[in-house]
């Protein structure tokens, strides 16, 4: 087991430096920005009135009238 330790190339390839020197945090933003405005779009339809049941507003006035 040791010697898997010896045998290791310390100097990273292109492909390792790469992934070691971007920065997750502009991708972690960019994705809660869009979860974001995917749920303020979701409970913004959600909450909309649906046209099938009526107010009860519009109900006692056809019902008194």
């Amino acid at each position: 087991m040791l010697e898997d330790f010896r045998d290791h190339d310390p100097n990273p390839t292109v492909h390792e430096r790469a992934w070691m020197q971007t920065n997750p945090y502009p991708a972690v933003v960019r994705v809660l920005v869009l979860a974001m405005v995917a749920v303020m779009v979701g409970l913004s339809t959600a909450n909309e009135p649906s046209p099938e049941t009526p107010s009860p507003v519009s109900v006692a006035a056809r019902t008194a009238g």
